[in-house]
């Protein structure tokens, strides 16, 4: 990296930028007063292997396996939609189930169903950090509709610096709630900034707008997609 200096900027007066102790970040509304069009539910899902043994030294999985073997242990990590265990994976090349109208505004629950973090960035919108819950009490909470009326305790709330955002740690088994608008047409994609993970499909497509005019129509399907 590179720095260089401009003298002709210096001031006999001294910096007359604003101390970062002095800076006020722009207040946020409170959760139960957000106006939003709908709710959407993303999950990280960790994919056991399919391969069975009896080493206790590979204990990752009891899923897939029968009784007295274990799954060898994790594939991959996918993305994919629905609420905690009923969530389902999909692949980059499945067709695309996030379709957000143009203008509209989100609340996007991020079911972390991994025991890992992941910064999960989302190209070209904008989004706050409402809150963080357990991954459990939140799924024996939520029905679904109202995200505010759960009546549970956030781990945290949001932080003073994740009002305008486009990137978030998501906490292992912890459901992360978010704020999102979506303003700029086009196609675009979501994933994991771990680069090992969205290079092994820890990532996937989603569409602002109206398919066949501001996305390919191809890359839909008249299928239903996980909600």
């Amino acid at each position: 990296m590179k720095f260089k200096v401009n003298n002709s900027l210096k001031s006999s007066k001294g910096d007359k930028s604003t101390p970062p102790q002095q800076l006020k970040l722009k207040a946020s509304p409170p959760p139960n007063s957000m106006k939003y069009d709908r709710t959407r539910d993303l999950a990280m899902i960790e994919q056991k292997s399919k391969i069975c043994v009896t080493d206790e030294t590979c204990n990752a999985s009891t899923t897939t396996c029968n009784a007295g073997t274990t799954s060898f242990g994790p594939v991959k990590v996918s993305l994919g939609y629905g609420q905690g265990v009923t969530a389902q994976p999909r692949s980059f090349n499945d067709p695309i189930c996030m379709n957000p109208t143009n203008g509209s505004t989100e609340i996007l629950h991020l079911w972390n169903l991994t025991p890992d973090s992941h910064p999960m960035h989302f190209h070209l919108i904008k989004f706050q950090v409402i809150a963080r819950y357990k991954l459990a009490e939140f799924q024996a909470k939520y029905n679904g509709t109202n995200p505010f009326t759960t009546g549970l305790t956030p781990i945290v709330n949001q932080l003073p610096w994740e009002y305008e955002k486009d990137m978030v740690i998501a906490y292992p088994n912890t459901v992360t709630q978010l704020r999102a608008t979506f303003d700029k047409v086009g196609l675009y994609v979501w994933h994991c900034h771990i680069v090992s993970h969205e290079d092994n499909e820890m990532m996937l497509p989603f569409c602002v707008g109206k398919p066949g005019v501001d996305c390919p129509k191809e890359l839909f399907t008249s299928a239903p997609c996980p909600k």
